[in-house]
């Protein structure tokens, strides 16, 4: 039997400011920002098909679907992006859909992400073609 999945789950992360950009001046604004926040995220935790659909498209198909759906929560719930821990090999069909390497990932090991902007600006550029 053949099988695809998605999963996604909302965390929420300790980010370095940094993230965000430092538009602060002067020697006492570590006093009044501080160097880090926690902000929410949704992960996508897994995104899977089968060996056998190789090819087919059925990758691509889910990542949209999970980009769709995380698009209409983004109006409901806030968080900052979309992100996920990609392998070496998998790395470059996410950079397809716009993701970019996340290092202020507490835990940085090949983590990506897709700023909310951008996700719904995706979304709604599939939901164009699609109509």
């Amino acid at each position: 039997m053949s099988r695809a999945i998605s999963l996604f789950a909302l965390m929420r992360f300790l980010l370095k400011r940094r993230f965000f950009g430092d538009a602060s001046s002067g020697d006492d604004a570590e006093a009044h920002h501080p160097l880090e926040i926690e902000v929410p995220l949704v992960e996508l935790m897994w995104l899977a098909r089968d060996q056998s659909w190789k090819g087919e498209s059925v990758g691509t198909f889910l990542m949209v679907s999970a980009i769709e759906i995380v698009a209409q929560v983004s109006y409901l719930v806030g968080f900052i992006g979309l992100y996920l821990n990609a392998t070496s090999a998998s790395a470059p069909f996410y950079e397809k859909f716009g993701l970019k390497p996340f290092p202020e990932h507490p835990h940085f090991d090949r983590h990506y992400i897709l700023p909310t902007s951008a996700l719904r600006a995706l979304a709604n550029a599939t939901l164009d073609l699609t109509s």
